[in-house]
């Protein structure tokens, strides 16, 4: 179907009291072959709109008959959302533009990019939907009757590329805050520890690999204060459960190997993992740490 949108972005919230917020995006283009057959692109090249991103936000303005109703005037409040492309940080751009490939880029298809047409290969003849860039900062502002908008905040927002065993997973690494009104004052990072955990129950050991991912495992604040995530352990059984009667912290999902190899569809088991206890430590000695534990029902 030509002209399908494929997301629906949220672009206007208004409140019982006539608060509203507004929300403007960015996005990215891409083209395929509109109608092509299974030998290959052959079809019409059509631009579409492959990917995108959260731009900026207005909030604070008035759904009322002082600004005529009109809720795009008048708007006190703005965040900026600031994005980098998701290359590796040890390459310059230059060469992050030169290469796109996985050793460059881990996680991003590059192979079904077609920005001039015609391009070639099976890849292009259907509309692909990713992403080229990752949220880096938060800038916010006041409008004080003065143009452009005076900034109060900013976060700053860091990555890691963590090795696993399929793609290399973009993790959050830190969010470093600062305060910006009267010159500029910036706080202690917050950081984030990361565990890696399989993701695919193994009952055909060897087909597939166990898709390890990671889960957030540690948080220590700007004041040095320390908040340890462990998890309970995978369980999912020596066979797979039945799915309709199934309890155990697992489920079943169909999914397409792609470049793995195998059949075009396959159905595996995979796990859910439920935290078992959250300890916050103030990592001065004064206090000891509080621990939250967690059980779950099996109904």
């Amino acid at each position: 179907c030509d002209n399908m949108a494929w997301r629906w972005n949220l672009d206007l919230v208004v409140d019982p009291n006539g608060n509203a917020t507004s929300y403007y995006y960015t996005p990215q283009a891409n083209k395929y072959a509109f109608h092509s057959t299974s030998s290959g692109p052959g079809g019409t090249w059509k631009s579409y709109t492959s990917g995108g991103t959260l731009s900026e936000i207005y909030y604070g303005s008035q759904d009322n008959a002082s600004n005529g109703n009109n809720v795009y005037q008048r708007r006190p409040f703005h965040v900026t959302l600031g994005y980098s492309e998701r290359c590796l940080s040890q390459y310059t751009q230059a060469q992050c533009d030169a290469n796109h490939d996985q050793a460059h880029w881990p996680d991003t298809p590059w192979d079904l990019s077609c920005t001039t047409s015609p391009c070639s290969g099976a890849q292009h003849d259907a509309p692909a939907l990713f992403d080229t860039q990752m949220l880096t900062s938060v800038d916010t502002s006041v409008y004080e009757g003065t143009n452009p908008y005076q900034k109060v905040d900013t976060w700053t927002l860091g990555h890691s590329w963590l090795s696993a065993d399929v793609n290399d997973d973009l993790v959050l690494a830190s969010i470093t805050h600062a305060g910006d009104v009267g010159g500029t004052k910036t706080l202690p990072k917050v950081t984030f520890g990361w565990a890696e955990l399989d993701n695919r129950v193994p009952y055909d050991t060897g087909t597939y690999p166990a898709m390890g991912r990671y889960r957030v495992n540690s948080v220590i604040s700007e004041t040095g204060a320390q908040t340890d995530v462990s998890y309970n352990a995978a369980s999912c059984g020596s066979s797979p459960p039945a799915p309709s009667s199934n309890t155990l912290p697992c489920f079943q999902q169909r999914w397409t190997p792609g470049d793995l190899g195998g059949t075009p569809t396959t159905t595996s088991w995979f796990y859910k993992y439920t935290v078992s206890k959250v300890s916050a430590d103030d990592a001065t000695g004064g206090q000891t740490a509080l621990i939250t534990f967690f059980v779950y029902c099996s109904t």
